[in-house]
């Protein structure tokens, strides 16, 4: 996470395979006030759940119709307005 959040905060030339994202975030940054807030797992435990998820199980998914029954119950305890029908 460091080492991405510093070549979007440099203004050196990016030759990584991921250049071109470095440039569109850097874009879409512009104008806009960075304000970094500290939020504990306990705050968002949907994500924390979901990065332990792709971790553990070592797997990228896509969702496009129910959530992942590992976050189901987190959603409804944090009355997400997300659909889990």
């Amino acid at each position: 996470f460091d080492s991405a959040f510093f070549l979007v905060d440099t203004d050196s030339l990016d030759k990584s395979t991921y250049s071109h994202l470095v440039s569109e975030i850097k874009h879409l940054l512009v104008g806009r006030e960075f304000v970094p807030i500290k939020v504990s797992r306990g705050q968002n435990r949907v994500a924390d759940r979901m990065a332990n998820y792709g971790r553990i199980e070592c797997t990228t998914a896509c969702w496009l119709q129910d959530c992942p029954s590992c976050i189901a119950e987190l959603l409804l305890a944090d009355g997400n307005s997300a659909s889990i029908e």
